[in-house]
């Protein structure tokens, strides 16, 4: 009864690579069974398309991924805190599993519509905490929805850039300075001193 879980996982692990790598479109069910060193048609005894297959791996990790940060939220008791809880959760992420923070940053616009709305996700719970902060009195001259999408992007853009090679550091590195400018952004304070960006890179 074993070998159905490992051909599963091996299929499972293998599309998350190229997924990460190379995008959902860009990679097909023979790069994923040829990655795995299965048939294809073992990967669709499992799932009954290549969709399904990121669709899975999507929603599955996202949600996770909100779990996480709603737990570390918890002991985050000033915005400054909430802040770099969010961050460092991102960030620990993406240096303990670059693949996998590859595919739910850079396959967002394919896979994000088929979400539940009904249920948490990263970016719903940071909505979620700008608005708490916006009506504690952190006013801004801009909207709620527009602070909330400027602050996500100057938390994951520094992700990109790894990405792409022109960040060198591990991001746990920037937790700090990164939670610095957001806060001074959002307008909350913040005890952590803010560092020039890119220190080192």
């Amino acid at each position: 009864m074993a070998r159905p879980v490992v051909l599963k996982d091996a299929i499972y692990n293998a599309a998350l690579k190229l997924f990460g790598e190379k995008g959902l479109a860009e990679t097909s069910i023979r790069d994923i069974a040829r990655q795995a060193s299965v048939s294809e048609g073992s990967m669709y005894r499992h799932w009954p398309s290549k969709l399904a297959l990121g669709w899975d791996i999507y929603k599955t990790n996202l949600e996770q991924l909100a779990d996480l940060i709603q737990l570390r939220l918890r002991d985050a008791h000033t915005p400054s805190q909430q802040v770099r809880a969010v961050v460092a959760t991102f960030y620990e992420l993406f240096d303990d599993d670059p693949s996998l923070f590859r595919f739910l940053l850079l396959n967002q616009h394919e896979l994000w519509p088929r979400l539940d709305e009904t249920r948490d996700n990263p970016v719903h719970l940071w909505e979620q905490l700008v608005r708490q902060w916006w009506t504690e009195g952190n006013h801004h001259a801009v909207s709620l929805v527009l602070m909330t999408s400027i602050t996500l992007g100057m938390i994951l853009q520094p992700a990109v850039s790894c990405i792409y090679g022109t960040i060198t550091v591990p991001m746990g590195q920037l937790v700090d300075d990164v939670t610095a400018e957001v806060c001074q952004v959002l307008g909350v304070s913040t005890p952590v001193k803010a560092q020039p960006l890119l220190t080192g890179t």
